[in-house]
């Protein structure tokens, strides 16, 4: 553009009038408006095709001016440190030494908690500025996500799997209501322990010599644990992790959660994979409801570093169940702000659904909630059972009472009479044996009276 208007300076630049005569005058004039009226119609063209650069700049994304990514604002990041942002080629200190350090940390963040003193502001907390005052202020309605959930076809799963998912859910709405960020940071930290106790369990059958037909599937759950490992970092780098108790209650119920897949897998790995299928799918409605409620500060908002370099890498790819598909890498718009940062985690989560789905044994899962569904209708039946007969026995009494109570009356006054006869006959005969044994009394002692008298008369 500057170098066409340098080069017509001289036609743009005012002239002294020329000493000429009126017709060629005329004629110089008249070129120079037709010049002029030339140049305008550049300028306009010129201008219509920047607007058009412009336009087309603004609709691609891999366009638009790069934010600059925020802060990481995670406690755990900031403190036992994240593989891509330092040399993580030597193995870590001994356990003794992490659990101490650990703990005096943990111990005076517990301090902090208990008498409501917020810690002192990092550096990257007060960089974070706006940035971290947004993410407060997202909005994710437990209700909408219940109501999402109910739209979308029902994953099938007995009631020995439903109910202690339902509790979880119950657990994650009330422990983080109004707190988004965190929510996601406990979700992604239980989230990833399922694929790694499903290769622990795969590796111990194949150790031992159980069973060796799931090495892709090992494979599999490594690269899922892999993608949940990166939800987890993002949500670190997003502050999800800030809180003492969210940090307690989501580590601790982590283990607890390896230990039952264990016990899981062992009485039935197609259970097990149906209780994670149902895990990953409320994730997915969670994660689009939050997009579609916060859908305008997200987009405005940049992502983090993390988030940049893990979905920008060129070799993640997107695998299925099966080593017979052949397997391409996804393709995706680059992630330029938060939106799409989520956007792909809610993608990744869907992705998970569908390998928990093709890792069950159907077969397995319909007798599940066949013997589940006849041992119901057994206890039902037996519970009817019982209160038809109770009310058949309490019937029966009542009209026994009824129909008898004339009838126990007469005999219980017939049973009284013949008592009274009784007792009088009694009470006779043992006063006639009361006088015969007197009177026979009587007789004796005046028969030995005679007799001592008797045999006094002979001693003398």
């Amino acid at each position: 553009m500057l170098a066409f208007v340098a080069a017509h300076t001289t036609i743009l630049a005012p002239r002294n009038p020329p000493r000429v005569s009126p017709v060629s005058h005329a004629r110089s004039r008249g070129e120079l408006v037709r010049k002029l009226q030339q140049e305008k119609e550049n300028v306009a063209h010129l201008e219509a095709e920047l607007r058009a650069l412009d336009a087309a700049a603004a609709s691609d994304a891999s366009l638009r001016p790069k934010k600059v990514a925020p802060p990481v604002l995670g406690y755990l990041s900031k403190t036992a440190g994240v593989y891509y942002a330092e040399d993580a080629t030597l193995p870590p200190p001994s356990a003794m030494t992490l659990a101490r350090t650990n703990f005096l940390r943990e111990l005076k963040e517990m301090g902090r908690a208990a008498l409501g003193r917020p810690g002192p502001p990092s550096a990257a907390d007060t960089e974070a500025g706006g940035f971290a005052t947004t993410l407060k202020e997202l909005q994710l309605s437990n209700d909408a996500i219940w109501a999402r959930e109910e739209l979308r076809p029902a994953v099938p799963a007995p009631l020995i799997i439903k109910v202690p998912y339902l509790a979880l859910c119950g657990v994650l709405d009330s422990l983080f209501d109004g707190r988004p960020i965190a929510r996601f940071w406990f979700l992604e930290t239980v989230a990833r322990v399922p694929y790694f106790g499903y290769t622990s369990m795969i590796t111990l059958y194949e150790t031992i010599g159980w069973w060796r037909r799931s090495a892709e599937a090992r494979r599999v759950h490594f690269e899922e644990e892999w993608n949940e490992f990166h939800h987890l970092l993002i949500m670190e780098a997003l502050g999800g992790d800030q809180a003492w108790f969210d940090r307690f209650i989501g580590q601790h119920s982590a283990l607890l959660y390896y230990f039952a897949m264990l016990v899981m897998w062992l009485i039935s790995p197609t259970l097990a994979y149906n209780f994670s299928e149902l895990i990953e799918a409320h994730a997915v409605d969670t994660y689009a409801e939050f997009l579609d409620a916060n859908e305008e500060a997200l987009r405005s908002l940049p992502p983090p570093s993390i988030a940049v370099a893990f979905y920008g890498s060129e070799d993640r790819r997107q695998r299925a169940h099966s080593s017979e598909e052949q397997h391409a890498p996804v393709q995706h718009a680059p992630v330029q702000t938060l939106y799409d940062v989520f956007e792909r985690i809610r993608d990744d989560e869907a992705s998970h659904v569908q390998s928990m789905k093709r890792s069950q044994d159907p077969d397995v899962r319909a007798r599940a909630r066949i013997v589940e569904l006849g041992a119901i209708a057994t206890a039902a039946a037996i519970i009817a059972t019982s209160a038809v007969t109770v009310e058949t026995v309490e019937t029966v009494e009542t009209v026994v009472e009824t129909v008898s109570a004339p009838i126990v009356q007469r005999v219980e006054r017939e049973v009284e009479q013949e008592l009274g006869v009784v007792e009088e006959k009694i009470e006779k005969a043992v006063e006639k044996e009361a006088q015969a044994l007197e009177q026979g009394l009587e007789e004796a002692l005046g028969e030995a009276a005679s007799a001592a008298e008797k045999w006094q008369a002979e001693a003398h």
